[in-house]
């Protein structure tokens, strides 16, 4: 059940599938019919397994994470609260296609993670000189704090299985367009611990060149995506409103839950969100490297 890829195979994010001989049941993310990205199967007896798979091999565990008991002895132990620093870019004013509500979500993230005790820097309806200082300063800061969390709001593309941010066109021949390939890169050559990276943009190919690969993450980055690679994110149904991911953030960046559960969740609330108030399918994505921490909370419990 989900989607499926042009020969028939599963294919992208949040597709379940059951094997009734065995007793076992996945939901989860598919690439080209094998259980490939962050997913949870379901064994018989009530054992189940969640964790990162690849070509159909289960390659990282995240243990606990669905525990049945209240033993603390079994629970696995969170990191202990560390310093974050954070940027959040919003652009809505394009001169073509312009944007309703990517500031608006911007704003009301960063004031959730001020809430709790992250360094946040917004900016607004950025050029892409802007957006490359603002990311260079962020490096810099990787002395002082332990993660980062880089989010963005605003019109995106994908081409080649690779995605790309746009920044507001300048009046140059230079590209507006920002690779989040290099971004991750940039940031992981810093002494950040953990990288959390976050797109809430369109995922759309933009030619016959492009494809659905995965995104690639150079190692200890979790990247989150609005929508699957090659479709469309929403804006939201008003403006001053939010994003359907942006209302998945709001209802869960401030709650003390592992960050890839509360990514779980919120990749739930948005595609309940895009179908009941704009009827429209939106399915987000998560990439986990095996080396992010399953225990690393943004809130402290």
């Amino acid at each position: 059940m989900g989607d499926v890829s042009s020969d028939g195979k599963p294919h992208g994010a949040a597709g379940t599938g059951i094997w009734k001989n065995k007793g076992m049941k996945y939901i989860g993310h598919w690439l080209n019919g094998k259980m490939h990205g962050t997913g949870t199967m379901y064994y018989p007896g009530g054992r189940q397994v969640y964790g990162v798979w690849y070509e159909g091999e289960l390659i990282y565990e995240f243990v606990n994470n669905f525990s049945n008991t209240n033993n603390s002895e079994n629970a696995p132990s969170p990191s202990r609260k560390q310093s974050i620093t954070a940027l959040l870019i919003g652009n809505n004013d394009y001169p073509t296609k312009p944007l309703r509500n990517c500031v608006n979500d911007v704003r009301a993230i960063g004031q959730k993670l001020q809430s709790i005790g992250v360094d946040v820097k917004i900016l607004e309806n950025a050029t892409k000189s802007e957006m490359v200082d603002a990311i260079s300063n962020l490096g810099e800061k990787s002395n002082n704090y332990d993660h980062v969390f880089f989010y963005y709001s605003g019109h995106g593309i994908s081409n080649q299985g690779r995605h790309y941010l746009s920044a507001i066109d300048e009046s140059t021949d230079e590209s507006p367009m920002l690779s989040l390939e290099k971004i991750d890169a940039f940031l992981s050559s810093q002494d950040f611990e953990d990288i959390i990276i976050v797109s809430d943009a369109c995922c759309v190919i933009v030619n016959a060149e492009g494809n659905t690969d995965p995104v690639v993450n150079t190692g200890k980055t979790l990247m989150a995506f609005s929508t699957t690679m090659g479709q469309y994110s929403f804006d939201g149904k008003e403006p001053n409103s939010h994003s359907p991911f942006a209302i998945g953030l709001l209802e869960y960046i401030d709650k003390p839950m592992e960050v890839v559960q509360m990514f779980r969740e919120v990749n739930r609330l948005t595609t309940a969100v895009a179908e009941r108030e704009i009827g429209i399918m939106q399915m987000p994505t998560l990439l986990i490297s095996p080396l992010f921490p399953s225990n690393l909370y943004l809130c402290p419990q």
